[in-house]
């Protein structure tokens, strides 16, 4: 785990990176850009649409949960009226984001979050029934979201705890596994569904060391709701499809996950 620093396009960036990941990045100078989003949380990108359907449809105050901190980007995009909860299971990230020295999200975002520390499957439990608007799934290891956080079991316990149109997110962006087919295998409650935004974007945004700051990182993001729940912006665009079972797949539980069942094909398929 660790911090290091990108000089480009008269700007220094910070990258959060643990094992092969970048688990954040943020325009440290010039100090008018540190609230902008980019990488994986673009604003053009899945969340962007996540959320301005959101923003476009709920006027109330929101309840937002966000399974992973990394550097604290998507803190940035709620409302200062809404309330954001990070699960986190390791405190040594909490730190490394709430250093201003490092990262500014988590204050200087007009939402200030709440942090939870400890394994989400467990804590979340403490969370009252229907609390969330939003369940956001992002919680990266390496280049693998733990396994246990994607189980038919894990779903069914973030089910209960968002609202009754509510709906839950899944950043499943893997370079060596599609677990689309995963989540578009989950035994899902009456009129509920999956959608999906797969990645329009080369394998890399790095070129020569520099970073494209054009356009998201490679992003793989599900969202599941009641249909009537899902946001036009998403139902309406070309951008996502919808997703449906798989006969021959074998849904993961916390008894059986198969690796082997999601591996792509061949580093070509990826790109």
């Amino acid at each position: 785990m660790r911090v290091f620093s990108i000089e480009q396009q008269n700007s220094t960036l910070h990258v959060f990176q643990h094992g092969t990941t970048w688990h954040g990045l943020q325009i440290f100078e010039p100090r008018s850009r540190r609230l902008d989003k980019f990488s994986y949380y673009h604003e053009e990108g899945s969340y962007g649409d996540i959320f301005r359907g959101l923003h476009a449809t709920r006027s109330q105050p929101m309840n937002l949960g966000i399974i992973g901190l990394g550097a604290g980007t998507l803190a940035c995009y709620g409302r200062p009226t809404d309330a954001m909860t990070y699960y986190e299971i390791d405190p040594e990230v909490e730190v490394i984001a709430r250093n201003p020295a490092l990262f500014t999200y988590l204050k200087d975002c007009p939402l200030k979050p709440d942090v939870v520390i400890g394994d989400a499957r467990l804590t979340i439990r403490n969370t009252p029934d229907g609390k969330y608007d939003l369940l956001t799934v992002d919680a990266f290891s390496s280049d693998a979201i733990p396994v246990h956080l994607l189980t038919q079991e894990a779903l069914d316990l973030y089910l209960k705890k968002i609202k009754p149109d509510g709906l839950i997110a899944f950043h499943i962006s893997n370079r060596y596994l599609d677990l689309s087919k995963v989540i578009a295998n989950y035994q899902l409650p009456a009129g509920y569904v999956v959608y999906f935004r797969p990645s329009e974007s080369t394998p890399s945004n790095v070129i020569d060391g520099k970073i494209d700051f054009s356009r998201p990182f490679k992003t793989e993001l599900a969202l599941i709701g009641k249909q009537v729940s899902i946001p036009e912006v998403i139902t309406e665009s070309h951008k996502w499809k919808l997703l449906t079972p798989a006969a021959d797949f074998k849904p993961w539980t916390d008894d059986y996950s198969n690796i082997f069942s999601v591996l792509r094909f061949s580093k070509k398929t990826e790109e």
